[in-house]
């Protein structure tokens, strides 16, 4: 019984991590970065830079962490139940 509980404990954390990237990401104000050397042509596309803020930063990050716990969860989850499936 007491896996089931540390199962759900860390279910429960995995969801708290990912709900606090996503209110992280969302939250974010946008950056912008309004210096360059040249500027182009009106005709030509302007070159592709994308920045992302440490806020987004540290959501994404925060993101990955729970997305890693959550894949440990369920490897643990499904190899405990290919063992007790075996024994039977």
């Amino acid at each position: 019984m007491s896996s089931r509980r540390q199962v759900a404990g860390l279910v429960a954390l995995v969801l708290a991590l990912l709900v606090t990237g996503a209110v992280l990401w969302i939250g974010g104000a946008e950056t912008e970065f309004g210096w360059f050397a040249y500027s182009p042509l009106d005709q030509q596309p302007s070159p592709g830079i994308f920045l992302i803020s440490e806020r987004r930063q540290a959501a994404l990050v925060v993101s990955l962490v729970g997305l890693l716990l959550l894949s440990g969860v369920l490897g643990f989850v499904v190899g405990r139940r290919a063992t007790h499936g075996s024994e039977a």
